[in-house]
C-alpha cells in the first residue's frame, strides 16, 4: 500500500510537470501564430442574421419593407404611411461570432505508452530520470492531444470565442464550456488527467460512443468551427476478449463501429459548420517492425487487464498484433480517401515520428481554419 500511494504521488508529480510544459509552450504557440489564424474567420467570411424591425425610409430598399405588418388602409395609402413612420423595415446585423467546438477522444485507446503513468506504476522522482520521463511522454498520443487542444483552445479564448468541449470514453459523454471555466484549457488538462486514472483503475471494455457525440454536436443550431481530435480506434477490429465464467471460457469481441458509424456524422457537420479533423496515431500502431506480443501488450492500450470484479482478460498473440497493425492501416487508407471525398479538412499526426513537426501539422489545421 505505501509503495503504491508513493507510485500515486510521483506519477501525479509527473504528470503535473507535463501539463506545465504543455501548458507553456501551448500558449505561447497560440499568442505567436494560431490566434492569427483565429482572427482571419472575421475577416474572411460574414453572414447576416435577422435583428428587430425598424422603421421603413424613403432611402431605405423598399423590398425590406415588412408587408405583413401593413393592413389595407396603409397598403392603399402608403407614402401617407411612410411618413407617418407606420411602415417597418427588416433590419439585418453583421454576424460573425462563432462557437469553437473540441470534440477529445479519450478512450483506452488513447492510452498508447501512458499506461503505466495512469496505472500507479511508480516513476522515479529523481531529477534526471524525470526528465527522461518527461522527454518519452512527449513521443505519446496523449501528450499531442493534450497539447494541439490546449493550442487552440488559448487560441479560441484570445479572439473571444464560447468553446465547448466534448470529452467522449469510459462509457460516457461529457461536456464542459468557457462560460463555467475561463481558463477552459487548464481545466480540460486536469480532466483528462482525472478521466484516464479512473479509466486505468476500473479496467473495463468500453463501447464506441465517437458517434454519439458527432451526433450530439451536429444538432448545435449556431455556426461553430469544430475540431475532432481521435485515433478512431472505434472503427477497428481488436482482440478478441476472454472473460472467465466459472470454469467455462467465452469469447466476445468487443464492440467497433462501421466507417458508416462515423462519417455520416462527420458529413453531416461538414455541411453545416466547419469541421477539421486531427487523426493521431502511435508509431507502434502503423509497423510490424518489433510487435509481437510482448511489446504490443506493453505499449498499447490493449494489454492485459485483469480485475477481480470482472475475472476479465484480454489476451494478444502475435499473428493477432499483426493484424491488428494492419486494420489501422486500412482504417488509416480508408479514412483519409473519405475525408478528402466529404470535404473534410484533417491532418495525421504520428506520435513517435511526428514529435519535430507538431507545431506546423497544427498551424496547417489552422489555416484551414480561416481559409
Amino acid at each position: 500500500m505505501l509503495g503504491s500511494h508513493k507510485a500515486q504521488i510521483v506519477n501525479r508529480d509527473l504528470l503535473r510537470r507535463m501539463n506545465r510544459q504543455i501548458s507553456l509552450r501551448a500558449t505561447q504557440f497560440a499568442n505567436t501564430l494560431l490566434s492569427g489564424v483565429f482572427r482571419a474567420i472575421f475577416r474572411i467570411e460574414k453572414a447576416y442574421e435577422s435583428a428587430e424591425p425598424e422603421t421603413f425610409q424613403l432611402d431605405d430598399d423598399p423590398e425590406r419593407i415588412v408587408w405583413s405588418r401593413l393592413n389595407d388602409y396603409q397598403l392603399s395609402h402608403l407614402a401617407i404611411s411612410i411618413a407617418n413612420e407606420d411602415v417597418v423595415a427588416r433590419r439585418f446585423q453583421l454576424f460573425t461570432e462563432y462557437d469553437f467546438v473540441l470534440v477529445i477522444d479519450v478512450s483506452r485507446s488513447m492510452l498508447v505508452n501512458c499506461w503505466s503513468i495512469y496505472g500507479g506504476r511508480p516513476h522515479s522522482d529523481q531529477t534526471r530520470e524525470m526528465e527522461e520521463s518527461l522527454e518519452s511522454l512527449r513521443k505519446t498520443k496523449i501528450y499531442m492531444m493534450k497539447y494541439a487542444s490546449a493550442s487552440f483552445l488559448h487560441a479560441a479564448r484570445n479572439n473571444k470565442f464560447t468553446s465547448w468541449v466534448t470529452l467522449l470514453g469510459g462509457d460516457r459523454i461529457q461536456e464542459f464550456n468557457s462560460r463555467d471555466n475561463y481558463n477552459l484549457e487548464e481545466f480540460i488538462l486536469h480532466r483528462l488527467d482525472e478521466h484516464f486514472g479512473r479509466l486505468v483503475d476500473s479496467g473495463q471494455t468500453e463501447k464506441p460512443m465517437l458517434d454519439k457525440a458527432l451526433q450530439q454536436i451536429a444538432r448545435k443550431k449556431r455556426r461553430c468551427i469544430i475540431l475532432c481530435i481521435s485515433d478512431f480506434m472505434d472503427c477497428v477490429e481488436f482482440a478478441t476478449e476472454k472473460k472467465v465464467i466459472g470454469k467455462k471460457i467465452r469469447r466476445q469481441t468487443p464492440p467497433r463501429l462501421s466507417l458508416q458509424d462515423v462519417l455520416l456524422p462527420l458529413g453531416e457537420l461538414a455541411n453545416q459548420h466547419r469541421i477539421l479533423v486531427l487523426f493521431i496515431n502511435d508509431w507502434a500502431e502503423l509497423t510490424h517492425y518489433e510487435t509481437d506480443f510482448e511489446t504490443f501488450s506493453q505499449q498499447s492500450a490493449l494489454q492485459d487487464v485483469e480485475t477481480q470484479q470482472t475475472n476479465r482478460k484480454i489476451t494478444i498473440t502475435r499473428n493477432t498484433a499483426r493484424c491488428i497493425v494492419d486494420n489501422v492501416n486500412n482504417l488509416h487508407n480508408s479514412l483519409t480517401e473519405r475525408f478528402r471525398r466529404f470535404g473534410v479538412m484533417y491532418e495525421h499526426l504520428v506520435a513517435g515520428r511526428d514529435d519535430n513537426v507538431l507545431d506546423k501539422k497544427i498551424y496547417r489545421l489552422g489555416i484551414v481554419t480561416g481559409g
